[in-house]
């Protein structure tokens, strides 16, 4: 089956969209390119993908299986690209470091000057930070490098390289002093210490990050010197009518609701986006070099996959007896420095865009106006 690319482009578009006018619109072409698209696509694999309605498009069970497919496939080939045009333009661009002042002025100072010389085209800037503050900068792609102090926590989306041996002195800090009068393995200091740092920065119903953790990656990234070179997207989710859901369930249903849709959060986005749950039923999602359209499309896809997911909650308050219910979600979108050139002004205008969402009536994203 040879099928052009093209198409399924198409399609993956109209499935996000829901609507082939609006799918036209975000492709720039006209509505009758975009049916005939899915027509000739419905013929070559056989099979219905779409139901026509009055409000737009569903996908059929079959065009729901298709998509979930696609979507992955186009977005591995999307990376590749990317990837591919940034290895390419090496000439031109920038490269963000996190790294101690200490491991700047002892190592890293030489080998930057060095790399300047090759290099002069490209903008060097460089976050002092701790070793777990860098890598957390690294892990949500706020730095594209990290020089830190060995050994660190095990984790497989990391490619650690060690470079050079040093001798250090473990000194501790006052938040360790619960522990004075133990004797602790190393590791376990360690992990005690991670457990602390997750706890401070994460939700702890959730999981999601809290507020603090993702309004300080977000003022990270406005006070860097890429900032205005660089867009950085905001998402403002509110769950509509989560108080009927306590009412009619019991707060444990909330709470249940709260897991599932950070569940669906992390799934919709991309890796290095910043989920946070910042308060009650009240969401967000911080999205880094993302333009208006893409975090749309971001948006869009948790709006459909948080419509479409059942959780099961208890059926009165304190009843082992369980139903299924779902819920909707209204999304508020602003870009910076489009729509703000501060971190204060990006959430003013993302809550505005979402109360705008709501006043038509929910279930919607919106973004801001300029």
């Amino acid at each position: 089956m040879d099928i052009h690319l093209d198409l399924y482009r198409i399609f993956r578009e109209v499935a996000r969209c829901g609507s082939i006018s609006r799918a036209a619109e975000r492709l720039f072409v006209s509505q009758s390119a975009v049916s005939q698209a899915i027509m000739q696509l419905e013929n070559q694999i056989g099979g219905r993908l779409f139901d026509r309605g009055v409000r737009g498009v569903t996908l059929t069970t079959e065009g729901g299986a298709l998509f979930s497919h696609i979507d992955d496939a186009l977005e591995l080939i999307e990376n590749a690209q990317a990837k591919f045009a940034e290895m390419k333009a090496l000439g031109a661009g920038s490269i963000r470091i996190g790294a101690s002042d200490t491991i700047c002025s002892l190592f890293l100072l030489p080998i930057l000057k060095r790399f300047n010389d090759l290099f002069p085209e490209i903008r060097i800037s460089v976050a002092n930070r701790t070793t777990r503050e860098s890598i957390e900068l690294l892990k949500h792609a706020a730095v594209d490098i990290a020089f830190v102090n060995l050994p660190v926590e095990n984790d497989a989306s990391l490619e650690v390289t060690p470079l050079k041996a040093i001798h250090d002195c473990f000194v501790a800090g006052g938040k360790y002093a619960a522990l004075a009068d133990e004797t602790m393995h190393l590791g376990d200091l360690m992990r005690w210490g991670e457990s602390a740092r997750r706890r401070a920065v994460s939700d702890e119903l959730t999981g999601l990050y809290n507020r603090r953790f993702l309004e300080e990656s977000a003022r990270e990234r406005f006070s860097n010197a890429s900032f205005g070179l660089r867009n950085l997207s905001l998402m403002m989710m509110d769950l509509d009518k989560i108080h009927e859901i306590n009412q009619n369930h019991g707060t444990r249903a909330g709470d249940l609701v709260f897991i599932a849709m950070a569940e669906v959060l992390r799934s919709a986005t991309r890796a290095g986006d910043i989920c946070a749950r910042l308060s009650g039923d009240e969401f967000a999602v911080l999205l880094p070099d993302a333009a208006p359209d893409e975090a749309i499309l971001i948006a869009e896809k948790a709006r459909l996959n948080i419509a479409s997911r059942k959780v099961a909650v208890p059926k009165v308050p304190d009843s082992k007896e369980e139903t299924e219910i779902s819920v909707r979600s209204s999304i508020g979108i602003a870009t910076a420095p489009i729509h703000a050139d501060t971190w204060e002004k990006l959430c003013h205008s993302a809550d505005e865009a979402l109360r705008h969402a709501k006043e038509l009536g929910r279930n919607r994203v919106e973004i801001a106006r300029q």
